[in-house]
């Protein structure tokens, strides 16, 4: 008798468990991963004024995260964990952006995500809160910009921990078949490249130009790290190109 209360016990014991199969404890975490754009925001009760011309990103992969701040790049790492949210410290590029409102938005934005606290995700929308902040992002659906075919503005020249502002416009497109053009800001270029995973080669058909010496180094700067041995990445609608010098040019996407 005594046996089979227990055998009955043991069989009820496993019935509750496989009743919660598939419960919360089997729902997996939802993931974070992948790039959202601000839509709205408040810092201390005033409403966060975006410029549609400078959109915000956050890219989230793992405890990493990325992305534009209105005009810089930023980048860190970030603590999440049932609800929690906390960034370390974040690197910012240090190139200037017009109009000046560009600037403002950007030191709300930064000082917004350094006080956020915690976090909550419903389907495409991604809600940071703390202290009188609220940020609430969109889950950007649409992929990342593709190198060939886009035109790519220039951004500004990095040499070493250096990162300096493009003294005059340029821009670079990777046609399709396998031909490129590409304008320094003081001179129009075309050529070949050959693009395999982050290696691209490129071979310019140059001429000789005197270019007006404010223009001058970027020129020289921007030719050779292309005709380099290059590695290219692509974070997004940004694009940076850099020689095994560790000198790079940056892009952005067009309208990005």
């Amino acid at each position: 008798m005594k046996t089979t209360r227990l055998l009955s016990g043991l069989l009820l014991v496993a019935l509750l468990a496989a009743c919660n199969v598939g419960g919360p404890s089997a729902t997996p975490p939802v993931t974070l991963d992948g790039e959202w754009q601000l839509r709205r925001g408040t810092l201390d009760g005033r409403e966060i004024p975006l410029l549609p011309t400078h959109p915000i990103t956050l890219r989230i992969s793992g405890n990493e995260v990325s992305g534009r701040a209105a005009c810089n790049h930023y980048s860190g790492t970030v603590d999440i964990h049932e609800g929690r949210w906390s960034t370390g410290t974040m690197a910012v590029t240090q190139m200037a952006c017009e109009p000046p409102e560009a600037m403002e938005l950007e030191r709300i934005f930064l000082e917004a995500l350094g006080r956020a606290e915690g976090h909550r995700v419903d389907g495409g929308v991604l809600v940071l809160e703390g202290a009188g902040v609220e940020l609430v992002f969109d889950l950007v659906a649409s992929p990342e910009a593709a190198v060939v075919g886009t035109p790519w503005v220039l951004e500004g020249l990095v040499t070493g921990a250096a990162i300096s502002s493009a003294v005059e416009g340029g821009t670079l497109v990777f046609d399709t078949d396998g031909t490129l053009r590409v304008s320094t800001g003081c001179r129009e270029l075309s050529g070949s490249y050959a693009l395999d995973g982050e290696r691209l080669d490129i071979d310019l058909d140059l001429d000789s130009v005197d270019c007006p010496p404010q223009v001058a180094e970027q020129d020289r700067h921007i030719v050779e790290v292309l005709e380099a041995a290059a590695r290219i990445e692509l974070d997004g609608t940004r694009l940076t190109i850099t020689a095994p010098d560790g000198r790079a040019v940056a892009w952005r996407a067009e309208g990005g």
